[in-house]
């Protein structure tokens, strides 16, 4: 008798702890689950995202087409909005609000945008400059291939006024502005430099072995780290004294705090070569 008792209460509790046991979903049933849901996520982000950029194209062909005022042009303005929204609601982090609802002039909204050309340069939001380099030498590439005819090796002109086209037609377009846009990285400038050391070798019909620096000096045409510091130096040295103390005071902030450097730092610009 008393084995029989004894034995009773494990029993209850071999009993008890195997219907708990299959209660509780199992760890590789949780896994799966955790999978599927985070897939289905995954899915959902993909497909507001894909809507996201095809809605921005749709707004920037009807931009281009002056089709701002078109109630598409304004749907489409309040539908990215939304889109964004449902977005970050999935996401569970919604990402701060950068852009605010897009101002209105004129009775058309202002749709906020990465970035947009001012008095001939391109600003992003990080004005880091990248999209206004490479458009600066696609048009500097295509503007030495419309004079190579003038300026190549073959041609009948006397070396002085090869130099003296470049500095004049060419050699602007690189440096246009660079008293805002110097500051930015090493790797813009060097974008610069390469093409304007293609075209000193195309005017001079130097070979690639010969040192850039020999060629520049030859040439008397200055680097563009070099023509960068002229430049800025000349450009913020005209605003110290201007009446306006906001402009003023952009001469003044030369200091890297090791975030972001001013457009004045352009002045203290580091040489190549």
């Amino acid at each position: 008798m008393e084995s029989d008792l004894e034995s009773l209460p494990d029993q209850d509790m071999s009993s008890h702890s195997s219907s708990s046991r299959a209660s509780t979903p199992t760890q590789p049933e949780n896994f799966y689950s955790t999978c599927q849901k985070k897939k289905l996520i995954e899915l959902e982000l993909k497909t507001y995202t894909d809507s996201i950029d095809h809605t921005q194209i749709l707004i920037k062909n009807l931009e281009r087409q002056g089709l701002q005022n078109h109630p598409i042009y304004t749907n489409n303005c309040k539908m990215i909005q939304g889109l964004i929204h449902q977005r970050e609601l999935l996401t569970g982090f919604p990402r701060r609000n950068n852009n605010p609802n897009p101002l209105i002039l004129l009775g058309r909204p202002i749709p906020w945008t990465e970035e947009t050309k001012y008095l001939g340069v391109t600003l992003d939001t990080r004005l880091r400059y990248n999209s206004h380099i490479t458009n600066t030498c696609n048009k500097f590439k295509t503007t030495l291939q419309s004079l190579q005819p003038i300026l190549r090796r073959k041609s009948k002109l006397f070396l002085k006024n090869k130099i003296l086209i470049y500095k004049l037609y060419l050699q602007p377009i690189l440096s246009y502005a660079c008293a805002i846009w110097g500051n930015t990285i090493d790797h813009n400038i060097k974008k610069l430099q390469v093409h304007q050391n293609r075209a000193i070798r195309l005017i001079t019909g130097a070979l690639t072995f010969i040192p850039r620096s020999i060629l520049h000096n030859e040439t008397n045409i200055e680097p563009i780290t070099q023509l960068i510091r002229k430049l800025a130096t000349t450009f913020y040295a005209t605003i110290s004294n201007h009446e306006n103390p906001a402009i003023n005071s952009i001469s003044r902030s030369t200091n890297y705090d090791g975030t972001r450097r001013s457009p004045a730092t352009s002045q203290i610009i580091q040489h190549l070569f």
